[in-house]
């Protein structure tokens, strides 16, 4: 090939790499969340799956089932059923949620959290819903549940607490004289309190039950930490148009009965599949 036709040819290869990459799809920038969720047609939900009845994996699920429920999970399909969108889960663990939300790698974060100062400093908190939903507690070993019936009676003794949970905060306010074991998931916590090692497992007392339902050795105490008010649905700062639309659905759910109804539902299904 002589010159003027490997310049030829060049060019040519130079023209259809140029109509090529002048033809690729150009990526859709949203002006906020809403409109993304709305334009992607997918709300993706951050969660901690392994607190029955609020949200766990379900290992009997068949091809089309769910593999994640619990009330939680319900709430999260409705939000974006309301939207007219498909839910995606997004499974991590407890102290990752927010953090994920607030980076904007996820659009929400439902995960049985409470109300905290410094979480609605740092994020949108669509709710409460899980009003009158139980209280706040302790696991203890059966036959301790006399000796440990108090907050006084547990301070000073050693508690098994999650990482970065409503419970850590109560074990630092209230429990100031007790040495923490911090775990990552729920069923580290009993273990913890099966073998000895701990003498308290701090926990809600709707998972505490569905502990006591799988687990004869261990009992929730009498002792109540101060009531809070629900829990919220987590959003990103400055994300008010998604905030608004959630907000409204939220206080729907909870206002006529569905979020009550939702875990019912959930509780009997962890019974049946010996989940805690």
């Amino acid at each position: 090939m002589d010159m003027r036709k490997r310049i030829a040819a060049g060019l040519a290869a130079a023209l259809a790499l140029s109509f090529s990459a002048g033809c690729q799809p150009k990526e859709t920038v949203y002006e906020n969340a809403l409109e993304r969720v709305l334009g992607t047609g997918k709300l993706v939900m951050a969660t901690n799956p392994e607190w029955a009845p609020f949200e766990f994996e379900n290992l009997n699920a068949g091809e089309g089932e769910d593999k994640y429920v619990g009330c939680d999970i319900a709430l999260g399909k409705y939000i974006a059923e309301q939207l007219g969108v498909e839910l995606e889960i997004m499974p991590l663990s407890f102290e990752t949620v927010i953090e994920t939300v607030v980076q904007g790698q996820a659009d929400v974060g439902i995960s049985g959290l409470a109300y905290r100062p410094e979480r609605a400093e740092s994020t949108m908190m669509a709710g409460p819903y899980a009003l009158d939903e139980g209280y706040q507690g302790a696991l203890v070993r059966k036959g301790m549940e006399a000796e440990i019936n108090s907050i006084e009676a547990l301070n000073g003794r050693k508690v098994a607490v999650q990482i970065s949970s409503l419970q850590f905060e109560y074990a630092e306010k209230y429990l100031p004289d007790s040495e923490y074991v911090l775990i990552s998931s729920p069923i580290d916590g009993v273990l913890s309190l099966q073998t000895g090692e701990v003498d308290g497992f701090l926990t809600a007392s709707s998972v505490g039950e569905g502990f006591m339902r799988n687990y004869d050795d261990i009992v929730m105490s009498e002792l109540r930490f101060p009531a809070t008010e629900g829990c919220y649905v987590i959003l990103k700062p400055g994300e008010d148009e998604l905030f608004e639309r959630v907000q409204a659905i939220v206080t729907e759910a909870e206002s006529s009965g569905k979020f009550a109804a939702w875990r019912v539902e959930a509780e009997a299904l962890a019974e049946s599949l010996g989940v805690s």
